[in-house]
């Protein structure tokens, strides 16, 4: 269920294309990276569901300046 949960952000591959693609593999290696730490069990899944969170967000954020830049 921990790899699942790291995956989530890939997610975004499916609604935002390459975009969505980068912006959920990189929130996924962090994840990963997160859920091999020395933190406890509550904290990694805290942190990791901010880090999909701001995934989320950064590819909004990203999709609405490319779509302002290029019309």
């Amino acid at each position: 269920y921990v790899w699942v949960w790291s995956a989530l952000p890939i997610l975004l591959v499916f609604i935002g294309g390459a975009l969505g693609a980068i912006t959920g593999i990189i929130a996924f290696a962090i994840n990963t990276q997160v859920f091999r730490s020395s933190r406890t069990t509550a904290v990694k899944f805290i942190v990791t569901a901010i880090v999909s969170l701001l995934a989320a967000v950064v590819y909004v954020a990203s999709a609405v300046l490319l779509s302002s830049v290029l019309g």
